[in-house]
Order: C-alpha cells, then structure tokens, then sequence
C-alpha cells in the first residue's frame, strides 16, 4: 500500500519569489495583490504588516511538531465534545455514519466553522457538494466563508499532503465514499478500508484530528468500510429521533475516548442549522431511556380527552395497534411500562387496539393509558370525560402548564367531567382530583383492575 510516503523530514519550503508578494501573517498564506481584506482570515491588520514582509529566499520554514500544533480541539457542541471525552484529541479518527438527507453535512460543516473560529487550523474536503453548493450552505445557515478551507476533487494521497505540510490541525472528509485514490473510480469497500487505515496512520504520525462522514448501508452499517471500525477513535451514528430531531450516539461498541456508550447528543433542524437541545427537549426520549428519571414532569405531553365513541369504534377491528396523534409507540411504550408496574398481572404490549383521540395537546399520558385500560379490561368509558395529565414512571399524575385554562376549554367543548391533578385558577371547570393513575381507575369504578 503506496498511497503517502512519509519523508524523513517534516519542511514546508517557501519557494524563492523574484517579486514581493503579500502573504498573511497568521496562515503564512499568499494574497492576491491589492486586498484590503485577508480571505484566510477575514482581518486586515495580517495584511498591512505583511506588506513589510517580503520572502525572497529559500529558507526552509520547520512544521511546528505534533506536541506543539495538535492541541485537544473542542467542537463548540458540548453533548457531541462529552462522548469524545470533552474534545479531539491528536491523532483521534472519528467517524460518523449517516443517511441521506439526515443533516451530515450541515453539521460537519457548523462543526468545522466552530472549530476554526476558535483558531484551529481546519481543512474540509468536500466531495458531495461543489464550490457553489458550499457557498449556498454558508449563507443559509450563517458560516463564516473565511475561516474554514476547502478542497475538492483531489485524491487522498493530494489531501493527506496538503493537510500535513501545510500545518492543519483538524480534516473534515465528506465523505468517505468519494474519497478516491487516483483514479475516476469510486473506491471499492476493500479500497475504502485501506483509505481508512492510511487516515488513521498519518493522523497518529502528524498529530491531527479527523472527522469522517460516511454513508450508511440499509442495515445501518458504516458503508463499504465496516471492516476499518476497529481502526478508528470513535464510531458514530446519525439517525432521526420520533419526533424529527437528530441523533448523534455510539455505533455498537466502538468508543476507544471514554468507553461510554450510551452518551448521545441531540440536535432540533431549524432554519440556521442543527441547533443542540437536551434530552428532556424530546417529550419522549429520557423518560423511556433513563426510569431512574420517572418521576421528572414532562411538560411536552400535554393534556388530552378522551370519549367512550372513540374506543367503542374499534371493538371489532382485527388490526391490533395503538394510534394516538400517529405518535403510537413511543407515546405507548413508557406508558404501558408504567401499567405493568402499576398493576398486577397486566401483560400489555403493543398490541392494544383504539383510535385517534381528540386532543387538546399534542400528547394525552392520562388518556392514553385510561384508553389502554380500557380496551384491554374491555371497560366502558364515560362519554364527554376529559383525561389531563402527564403520568410519571410510578403512576403519579403531573401537573402540566396551563393545566387551568386547558380544563376550560375541554367543559365549553361540552366535556362533563375532568380528571387530572386538581387546578385551582380553573374558572369554569370542576375538577375530579386525581393525585395518581390508581386514583383515576378508582374513580372510574374500576377497582378490580388495581
């Protein structure tokens, strides 16, 4: 395998110029004669005091060495840095497997911009979107057009040089699958692992930290290079949440930083890009992923009701599945765990049967499980009755914002009665309060159940 030849001595040689030229003082970087404004950096004060300067020699200018240039590199993402244990490191190969359309490039490209405003030397190299593409993303979501570089279409052999003599410290590739060796044809997955393995040496050798993205097969798998993982840092999948958020986490078990494997990071898709939010932001994450959490109130699951016609609608249907605001599993699964701790000898799944519910929220804990309750207990359920309440992992019942005015609004919708922990500044409603959803089943008449 010939693709880099390391040389015995690591020197950037300034080529000797007959002429004067302007270079910048922070990227030692040629400008264009007669700028006012440094492209590398985006200052003018470099270019005024390399007006002075003028290279005319051959002196050989050394590399600073790895120990002196690879200083650990935070991403500006807090979540993302706590799984590479709080950042990059020298050497460090991460690798983020996603699929189209997800946002890859969009964050590697903020996370690029991050980096380099901090005054790390980044180097991107854009194989899936040209000159133009990029310059669209930059004025979409606001990125600096001066502190990042960008390469196209070279080869990795071209990229690896430029990277090392030229004294970055962090490489972008976008993505792994167009990063060719040469020739017109896109690597193959034996070609692809080489690529990889060639990464993960220079990257050690020289000190650098790179971030891969790579495309992912049909079963999630990092595509065409499965068999490198075992090289890398870090391995990372990309995937989207229930709720359209993104998703950053380890791939199986590859995290070499810290060992932990359950850090993930989570981002929300707005118009400036992917914008980090926490776990608890989902509605629906944390609380099926951490029970020792179960008794935090989620204020993402909003009230809800819930009437005997929309149960009884589908006494005699053969599809067995819980449709609620189309949201059924993730809202179904915490809650029919919290059923089962509840009550005795319940075996629920996801095999319970009702139809959409009418919401006054985008989610319905309360209704949901009394609707659960109900079909599986084939119990009737009072028409006109409201069910408002978040339910915790211990059955408790949450008191929600604007509980008050969502109370009202379901008695003028013609709702007769109210379930939920009792609000006080409610003006029209007459609250049945419930401090659990054992009270509530109490309530109902259905004691048997408990």
């Amino acid at each position: 395998m010939d693709f880099l030849p390391v040389p015995k001595e690591d020197w950037f040689v300034q080529k000797k110029s007959r002429r004067q030229r302007l270079i910048c003082e922070k990227y030692l970087k040629e400008i264009p004669p007669f700028s006012t404004i440094c492209p590398f950096c985006g200052q003018s004060d470099c270019i005024s005091h390399a007006r002075q300067r003028v290279i005319e020699n051959t002196k050989a200018r050394a590399l600073p060495t790895p120990s002196t240039v690879s200083s650990p590199i935070q991403s500006g993402f807090v979540a993302f840095d706590a799984i590479l244990d709080g950042r990059f490191s020298s050497g460090d190969v991460v690798i983020i497997g996603a699929p189209s359309g997800i946002g890859k490039s969009t964050f590697a490209l903020q996370l690029a911009n991050k980096v380099a405003q901090s005054g790390v030397r980044t180097l991107y190299f854009s194989g899936e979107m040209d000159e133009r593409r990029v310059s669209d993303y930059q004025d979409r979501y606001h990125l600096s057009r001066s502190v990042v570089s960008f390469i196209y279409e070279v080869s990795l052999r071209e990229l690896l040089v430029k990277v090392r003599t030229e004294g970055y410290q962090l490489l972008v590739i976008d993505s792994l699958q167009v990063l060719h060796d040469g020739s017109s044809h896109r690597p193959s997955p034996e070609r692809q692992a080489q690529n990889i393995a060639t990464i993960v040496k220079v990257a050690k050798s020289y000190g650098i930290g790179v971030l891969a993205i790579s495309k992912v097969t049909k079963t999630g798998d990092i595509a065409g290079a499965y068999s490198a993982i075992h090289d890398v840092s870090v391995a990372l999948d990309m995937t989207e949440g229930k709720n359209g958020e993104v998703i950053i986490s380890v791939h199986g078990m590859k995290n070499r930083l810290t060992g932990d494997i359950g850090r993930r990071a989570i981002f929300r898709r707005t118009p400036i890009g992917l914008v980090p939010i926490e776990e608890i932001e989902t509605g629906h994450i944390l609380r099926h992923h951490n029970q020792e959490s179960s008794a935090v109130p989620f204020p993402f699951y909003f009230a809800g009701v819930l009437g005997v016609e929309e149960i009884s609608l589908a006494t005699g249907c053969k599809s067995e599945k819980l449709v609620i605001a189309g949201k059924a599993k993730e809202a179904s699964e915490f809650l029919a765990a919290t059923l089962r701790q509840l009550i005795s000898g319940i075996d629920i799944g996801w095999n319970i049967q009702a139809t959409t519910m009418s919401l006054l929220g985008q989610y319905a804990d309360l209704a949901i499980c009394v609707g659960i309750l109900a079909k599986h207990f084939k119990k009737k359920v009072p028409v006109k009755t409201a069910f408002m309440a978040a339910v915790d992992g211990e059955g408790n019942l949450v008191h929600l914002p604007g509980m008050d005015r969502l109370g009202d609004r379901a008695v003028r919708l013609g709702y007769t009665r109210v379930y939920g922990p009792e609000a006080i500044g409610s003006e029209v409603a007459s609250w049945i309060p419930c401090a659990s959803l054992i009270d509530v089943i109490e309530s109902l008449g259905w004691r048997e159940i408990v």
